[in-house]
């Protein structure tokens, strides 16, 4: 871990020395105009996509190697990882949502103290939410399993998994709060450089606990959760000493982490239990999702399990354009720049939308040789095959709205994307994957019409949005 903290500092330095565009004053790493926003879309894109891809690949990896133990091991991970990343999305996101939001538009006006007072009050309620979270995986894993639907193998074999990657989400709340403070001061690649030091930890003990390499023993399933839960650790803790002792741009200090303050409380509630709503609708409309395909049986659930994983990639793609559109767009309202910041959220959309474009292609035209990496049964292959076909179809409105809905949390306004998503998931999302799933009979692939159906309904109702341009208009305190 030393050695692996001390290469990423080295690199940080080495990088401020070179790109010498770091504002001493107020922390931010980016210079806030016109004749720069090509370079900072593409200096925040590339490492944003990066840490979200890896935070897949994390999933994947895991996915991938337990698939040799077979179809019954696959359909427990898969399930465990939807479980814990609803938990995380539902709270980590949202705080690192908040993190980021304060500190681009704190960054932006110059205000170094209301970047201290932001994140030293988002850590400690991470800290506070991370711990009762982490309480629950430990002792309630096996029910969460139970009202999911899973089959008692399934239960037997993902309950051990799931105990340990929630178990620590402690650690995996404080990565994305920290992410988000480093993100909003415009710095991408340290969580980047983090997280790919936490995939080689997992790889490397997922290999020798899975299968029971040398002295190690064969734990199966529970030792792909020991080596993930491990390397989650590593990140949180890493990140966490890196922000607080090794950036003197960051004003935060260990000993502020707890002192709360109720104008920056209020703050964060403004824009933290939006996006805690947001997220948590479209985490409820995955999990009936997934409640769906598990009453189709095993052999849906797998070939769901994969598709998902696959897609996420493309998801880590919007995810990391959209972390762009936040820092853009809360740096240019706190520098009285909204016609910049919209700009930003056009500029970066037209990139979203075309890498996003490119996997349509892959997904419609070669979906069998992407699944070849994980070996599946064949009856599981073919459905996976067409639910991938159908996913082409939503990357276009994916990467439009994920943009759209950064820019909006990035100004502070995290009311518009939960407004959107609720009437996308309760109101489409549901109704159209019952009816098509089940009322007219197209089972496992009906399910999936719906749902990329419901995603052009939410990207045109984003892109009204922000035609209307009420999130111009958010105010902080």
């Amino acid at each position: 871990m030393i050695i692996n903290l001390y290469f990423v500092l080295s690199f940080q330095k080495g990088d401020r020395k070179i790109n010498q565009r770091t504002n001493i004053e107020s922390g931010t790493y980016l210079t806030i105009n016109r004749d720069q926003l090509h370079r900072n879309i593409f200096s925040l894109a590339w490492p944003s996509i990066s840490e979200s891809l890896l935070h897949t690949i994390t999933m994947m990896v895991d996915m991938i190697m337990v698939s040799r133990l077979g179809t019954v091991s696959i359909a427990a991970v898969g399930l465990s990882n939807m479980l814990a990343f609803s938990f995380f999305s539902t709270t980590g996101f949202p705080l690192r949502i908040a993190a980021q939001a304060l500190t681009a538009r704190f960054a932006g006006a110059h205000l170094p103290e209301k970047i201290r007072d932001a994140g030293s009050n988002v850590l400690g309620l991470g800290i506070l939410i991370g711990l009762l979270i982490s309480l629950l995986g430990i002792f309630g894993s096996k029910w969460l399993l139970f009202i999911m639907g899973a089959s008692e193998s399934v239960q037997g074999v993902g309950t051990g998994y799931l105990r340990i990657v929630l178990g620590i989400a402690l650690f995996r709340i404080i990565f994305f709060i920290c992410s988000g403070i480093q993100k909003g001061m415009g710095d991408t690649r340290t969580p980047m450089f983090i997280m790919l030091f936490a995939n080689i930890l997992n790889v490397i003990f997922n290999y020798f606990l899975i299968f029971g390499i040398g002295i190690f023993p064969r734990l199966g399933v529970l030792g792909a959760g020991i080596a993930t839960g491990g390397a989650h650790i590593f990140a949180g803790v890493s990140l966490f000493i890196i922000m607080l002792f090794a950036r003197k741009e960051i004003p935060i200090k260990i000993s502020d982490i707890g002192k709360f303050n109720t104008v920056m409380i209020k703050n964060i509630w403004r824009i933290g239990f939006p996006a805690v709503i947001e997220t948590g609708l479209r985490r409820f409309g995955l999990l009936v999702f997934m409640r769906m395909v598990t009453a189709l049986g095993t052999i849906a659930l797998a070939a769901h399990q994969l598709t998902v994983r696959i897609e996420a990639f493309s998801f880590m793609i919007g995810v990391g354009f959209s972390v762009v559109s936040n820092t853009l767009v809360g740096q240019s309202i706190g520098a009285k720049k909204p016609s910049l910041a919209s700009e930003s959220i056009k500029k970066t959309s037209y990139y979203g939308i075309g890498l996003m474009s490119l996997l349509s292609f892959v997904f419609a035209f070669i979906p069998g040789i992407i699944l070849k990496i994980f070996n599946p049964e064949i009856d599981v292959k073919l459905l996976a095959m067409l639910s991938l076909m159908i996913c082409a179809f939503e990357q276009i409105p994916i990467g439009l709205y994920m943009v759209l809905a950064g820019g909006f949390q990035g100004a502070g306004d995290t009311k518009t994307p939960m407004f959107i998503t609720g009437i996308g998931t309760l109101l489409i999302r549901i109704p159209l994957a019952y009816l098509f799933g089940f009322r007219m009979g197209l089972g496992f692939v009906g399910v999936w019409i719906g749902t990329a159906i419901s995603w052009w309904v939410i990207a045109i109702l984003a892109l009204i949005a922000f035609h209307i341009g009420k999130w111009r208009k958010v105010k902080i305190e």
